[in-house]
């Protein structure tokens, strides 16, 4: 298995395992609204992203579940891609892996910003 495999796997491995455990945010509940009402002119994300959604939401529905390993496979294919540029690039083995880390760790900051609101949710205190 080469390095760029295992960072993907790794990824979709973790985020697979983990898209069960929290229940709907607020902002999974706004993309399917959006999903349901289609319009090219939301200003708050770009309009493939609500197309691909309503395309899973016709094709595997709305489970949680579903919704979250797309969401998933999204993040492996751009962490694959940005392996692929690094390459391209003239990046050895090392800078491929560390511009794929990089993809992830954007996507982890996010997260963690999230896992932040619903701890803050649940143990009513506020974030300021």
């Amino acid at each position: 298995m080469t390095v760029r495999a295992a960072i993907v796997f790794a990824v979709m491995a973790v985020l697979a395992v983990t898209a069960s455990v929290d229940h709907y945010f607020r902002d999974e509940f706004y993309y399917l609204a959006c999903s349901h009402r289609m319009a090219w002119g939301y200003v708050d994300q770009p309009p493939l992203s609500i197309a691909v959604l309503w395309i899973v939401r016709h094709v595997a529905g709305e489970s949680l579940l579903v919704l979250r390993i797309v969401a998933a496979a999204a993040l492996g294919a751009a962490i694959l891609l940005t392996g692929s540029i690094a390459r391209r690039l003239g990046a050895g083995a090392f800078g491929e892996a560390l511009a794929m880390i990089a993809v992830r760790g954007r996507s982890t900051a996010s997260t963690n910003t999230r896992i932040a609101a619903v701890q803050a949710r649940t143990s009513n205190t506020f974030i300021e």
